[in-house]
């Protein structure tokens, strides 16, 4: 009896003898087809995360509109205001109601404009001691007091 070992070069050339095809085209499909779900469920994880990105940036644009609007709308409301005054000057009572009808309506827009911001979702403490300050200016005025506006250091 001759018993001769088999070396290891000889097994390995078996294996991929004794493999059919059709095991080893579905083997091959398979992995790819695990790779393509593995990058598909990557990809929609960095989609939804941009997506929340995307949406608190929007948030914050439209804080910053509020904001802006309010600004706006004051500004527009103190030459409403003025172009008043001046038409009751010279007695268009017509023009000095529309003018302070128009401001009346200029003010509430800016009011709206500034509820946003203060209703925004993000708040540091920064942000949190400002919205105190403003609430406090809201409901008792500029402390006659203050030097702060006479010398530009607001």
């Amino acid at each position: 009896m001759n018993i001769t070992p088999v070396s290891s070069e000889q097994s390995r050339l078996a294996l991929w003898r004794k493999l059919r095809l059709m095991p080893l085209f579905s083997a091959i499909f398979s992995g790819i087809m695990l790779l393509f779900a593995l990058c598909i469920g990557l990809a929609s994880y960095f989609l939804t995360q941009s997506n929340q990105s995307l949406y608190d940036a929007t948030d914050e644009i439209q804080v910053r509109m509020g904001i802006t609007n309010s600004s706006n709308h004051l500004r527009t409301a103190r030459l409403n205001i003025i172009q008043a005054g001046a038409a009751a000057r010279i007695s268009e009572m017509d023009a000095f109601r529309t003018n302070v009808a128009a401001t009346e309506k200029r003010i509430q827009q800016a009011k709206d404009g500034f509820k946003i911001y203060q209703d925004r979702k993000v708040k540091t403490p920064d942000d949190m001691a400002l919205d105190a300050a403003l609430q406090r200016l809201r409901r008792e005025g500029p402390d006659p007091d203050d030097q702060r506006g006479q010398t530009g250091q607001l």
